[in-house]
């Protein structure tokens, strides 16, 4: 006569202790791929701000370069002044006034003066030509504005170009800003 004195297999209660620690580990794999995502997403966001925000400050630096050239006939003065130049528009003497966005995709520079300091308008992403732009409808999550104000109460010979993007990436409003100091290279 045999006895069986041992039950083989699981029981019910150590069946579900198993499967809970089984879904504890896979919902702390699937928690940290989330979060890897969106740190790459964010990292992404970030370098194409830089650029964007770089990207201004070189189009203030050449929009000067070719205003004040000897055939172009436009005085430092001028070119900070003028109302009819973009530049003129956006030069602030009076901080927290004047602000411009500017596009480098056009085939000239567009510019227009922004409303209370702050450009709202997103720059659009162009898919067949990989570029930022405002002349496309398809808007990205990047805007950009550029302000230009005098480095010093007095010192019209040098100013101070900010160029700032900002995007918003879930609940948070981030934001990239560079700075450059703009001298008035040449004297007629």
């Amino acid at each position: 006569m045999k006895i069986h004195s041992q039950n083989k297999g699981f029981t019910l209660v150590e069946t579900l202790v198993a499967i809970a620690i089984f879904a504890t580990s896979v919902t702390g794999l699937i928690s940290i791929t989330a979060r890897g995502i969106n740190d790459n997403v964010f990292v992404k966001n970030k370098i194409i701000a830089s650029y964007l925000s770089q990207e201004g400050l070189e189009l203030v630096r050449n929009m000067r370069d070719t205003s004040i050239l000897p055939e172009n006939a436009v005085t430092w003065q001028e070119f900070l002044t003028d109302s009819n130049n973009w530049v003129g528009n956006c030069y602030d003497n009076l901080p927290g006034v004047n602000a411009c966005y500017i596009d480098g995709a056009a085939g000239e520079l567009v510019a227009d003066e922004c409303i209370d300091g702050d450009c709202q308008q997103p720059l659009g992403f162009d898919t067949s030509s990989s570029r930022y732009t405002y002349l496309t409808i398809d808007n990205s999550i990047f805007t950009r504005t550029i302000t230009i104000r005098p480095i010093a109460l007095g010192n019209n010979e040098e100013v101070v170009v900010n160029s700032v993007v900002t995007w918003t990436q879930g609940e948070n409003i981030h934001r990239v800003s560079y700075q450059y100091n703009l001298f008035n290279w040449f004297s007629s």
